[in-house]
This record gives C-alpha cells, sequence and structure tokens, in this order.
C-alpha cells in the first residue's frame, strides 16, 4: 500500500489507487501518477513553487485527549532542508534510496528529506548493503549524459522503479566493459522478472525453458504416479530428472547475471524505435510514457498461467 492511496492526483483529479506507479514532485513534495507528470512535463503545482508551497498530507483526525501542532512537521522540514542544502547526495531514510540533496522530498516516495548527511557511513562506501539501495559513492547522474545513445533522463522515464539501481548498473557495466550486474529476482523468477519489465520475449523463453527443465521431475513425481504412461525407462528418467535439477540451478545464475543486461538492450531497442517513430519531442515523450515503467498487469497474468498449470499438475496425481 503507497502512502498517497485515497489522495487525489492534481494533473487528473483520479484519486490514487494502492497500485498506482506515483511520482512526487522534488520541490513541493505533490504526489502525481507518474505518467501525468511525464504528460504535463511539470508539476502540476509549480506556479506556486516561488511562493514556497509545500505539499502537505491531509491531517488524520485527533483522537480524544491528542494536541497536534500543526507547524512542528513542517519546521522539521525546512530546518533539515537548510542544514543539508550544500551536500552532495541524501538517501531518503524510508525508502533508501538516492536523491539530490536540492529536494524537499524523497522523488520515490515522497518521505520528507530531513537528514543533513549521507545515511550511510564510511565503512559502508564501496558496498552494497543486503536490503538497502545501491550505494553509488554519492555519484550525481548527468540527465544529459547518454547511455547507448539514449539520455539520462529519458532512461529514468522509462525504467520506472528502481531507477538509480539500472543507472547505476548501466554505468558499471560500460566502465568495466563486462555484461554482468546480478539480480536476485530475475536468478529466482526470470519469467516473472522479464514480464514485470516488459521483456515479453525473454518471458516466454524463460517459461519455456522452465517448463522443460522441469518436465523429468513432472513425470518422475507426478505423472507415472498417477498412472500416466511415460515411454522412457525409469532408470533414464531419474538420470535426465538429476541432470535437468543441476542445469537448473546454472541457468538460474545465468538469468541473475545477464538479466539486467538483456532489460538493457530491449530497452535500448524500444526507445530507439520510438524515437524513429515519432515526429517531435513532445510525441516521443508522450509515446514513451505509454511504455514507461514495470507492469503488474503482465505479471499477474503470468501468475495465474502458473497457478493454473500448478493445479492441472496436482489434479493428474488423483487421477
Amino acid at each position: 500500500m503507497n502512502s498517497y492511496t485515497g489522495i487525489k492526483c492534481p494533473y487528473c483529479g483520479k484519486t490514487f489507487t494502492d497500485f498506482d506507479d506515483i511520482a512526487v514532485c522534488p520541490d513541493c513534495g505533490t504526489p502525481h501518477h507518474r505518467s501525468c507528470y511525464l504528460e504535463h512535463g511539470a508539476c502540476a503545482n509549480a506556479d506556486k513553487h516561488a511562493a514556497g508551497f509545500v505539499f502537505s498530507m491531509p491531517s488524520p483526525e485527533p483522537q480524544p485527549g491528542e494536541f497536534q501542532n500543526p507547524n512542528t512537521a513542517q519546521s522539521e522540514i525546512v530546518s533539515g532542508y537548510e542544514q543539508r542544502r550544500s551536500s552532495g547526495t541524501i538517501y531518503c531514510s524510508r525508502c533508501g534510496k538516492p536523491n539530490s540533496a536540492a529536494n524537499r522530498y524523497c522523488n520515490f516516495c515522497g518521505s520528507p528529506l530531513v537528514t543533513p548527511t549521507n545515511q550511510y557511513s564510511d565503512s559502508t562506501q564501496g558496498r552494497t548493503p543486503f536490503f538497502s539501495a545501491i550505494n553509488t559513492n554519492a555519484e550525481q547522474f548527468d540527465p544529459n549524459e547518454k547511455i547507448d545513445g539514449i539520455p539520462i533522463k529519458d532512461w529514468m522515464k522509462y525504467i520506472g522503479s528502481n531507477t538509480y539501481y539500472y543507472i547505476y548498473n548501466f554505468k558499471t557495466q560500460d566502465r568495466t566493459n563486462r555484461k554482468i550486474a546480478f539480480s536476485f529476482s530475475a536468478m529466482l523468477f526470470p519469467f516473472f522478472y522479464f514480464m514485470y519489465r516488459r521483456v515479453y520475449k525473454f518471458a516466454f523463453i524463460a517459461a519455456i525453458v522452465n517448463f522443460i527443465l522441469n518436465f523429468p521431475a513432472l513425470c518422475q513425481y507426478y505423472l507415472i504416479p498417477s498412472g500416466i504412461s511415460i515411454p522412457i525407462p525409469a532408470g533414464t528418467l531419474e538420470t535426465l530428472s538429476t541432470v535437468a535439477s543441476i542445469l537448473s540451478i546454472v541457468v538460474s545464475l545465468l538469468w541473475g547475471l545477464f538479466a539486467v543486461w538483456i532489460y538493457r538492450r530491449n530497452a535500448v531497442a524500444k526507445m530507439t524505435q520510438l524515437h524513429m517513430e515519432s515526429g517531435s519531442e513532445d510525441e516521443y515523450n508522450y509515446k514513451l510514457s505509454k511504455i514507461a515503467g514495470p507492469t503488474f498487469k503482465g505479471v499477474l497474468i503470468l501468475a495465474a498461467v502458473y497457478v493454473g498449470l500448478l493445479a492441472i499438475s496436482w489434479l493428474f496425481s488423483f487421477v
């Protein structure tokens, strides 16, 4: 559940849901649908920035006997902002993602950025915490710098979530001249990963490879015990099952190592083609917003198919 559920987007007027992709204005903290922000090209309250406008969440009804000071949170935000004005990159205390020190609010989750210094200590520089955002060593990305001929500002629009993770890895790949960038989600669930990132061809390939490698075990533990005849000797089937299990581990590692690079190449092809088909920069940006970011719908469809296949396999065991 995101923290803006139930609030209206100032651009389209529609209420945010738990599944909306939300972009937050780095200057005033106003939340928008990411597509609305990209379509408008600026914050819907940009005309109020000069007057010092700051978005504030609707206050909950105070509980009996509870006193609320409406100026406390705002004074903390302003004070924290002044303290870190001259620093480099600041990491959000809520989601852990890096933001420009000029931001008052996290550009990812919208939380106030009140920490005056980098949240990672010197002892963590150069290392990636296991469940934290990638440490980019306070690296600031130039929005006009190009990766594969595409400006980083366009990459940020296209990637959507985990933008800094991917840009950091893309730049690392270029710097080291390697295609490797490890992804746990791609290693464990490659077909879901590729579907989520709109790399549909490889989602299909990963699903087929997974089925083939699991087919010997499916025959051995489900189909044959269910009375279905398989024209493969039991000894051969057991050997195939063992070999397939080993290959499955190897293939999973390969997906984990190269999925980010595959996603990168797919994104380059899409954005390049989109640019060629667009008659103007505005048309390009509008079309880019339509295909930008991950897709939950594809993952849900694939998950439903996957669960359906498991259910069919389970039913066969009772036949």
